[in-house]
């Protein structure tokens, strides 16, 4: 049931950042950083979404060992989602993303990797994000 909602929630926020955001989302670890810049795809994340389910690696039955991702939006709304390895596998976000890349259209994921720190904003005291490339 926990990773149905969490499904959801994703699905949510990828369908309100197409629909209220002109930037693109972003697939980050448990942190929100080493994030993955995707765009859209003719105005849609109808890619993301299809190769979201190819790869959180679910379907797999020796994928045994659940890891955290999270995915952002331009604004900073995130939310939390799961997906699936082979146990002791080294580097799993970095297999996801692989495996975003290798899934979507080039124009998508062409962009470099964007490390990303929270920095706390001393006038309203509240985190904002500063890319580091």
């Amino acid at each position: 049931m926990r990773r149905h909602i969490q499904c959801v929630e994703v699905c949510t926020l990828v369908a309100e950042a197409q629909h209220n955001t002109t930037g693109p989302i972003r697939l980050c670890d448990s942190h929100e950083n080493h994030c993955l810049e995707v765009r859209r795809v003719n105005e849609t994340f109808d890619d993301f979404n299809q190769c979201a389910f190819r790869c959180d690696g679910w379907t797999t039955l020796e994928n045994t060992e659940e890891h955290t991702t999270t995915v952002c939006n331009v604004d900073g709304v995130c939310e939390t989602a799961s997906f699936f390895t082979k146990p002791n596998e080294n580097n799993a976000l970095d297999g996801l993303k692989t495996c975003f890349k290798d899934c979507m259209p080039p124009i998508a994921t062409d962009m470099e990797t964007v490390e990303e720190e929270k920095v706390q904003d001393p006038n309203e005291g509240k985190f904002i994000l500063i890319s580091v490339c």
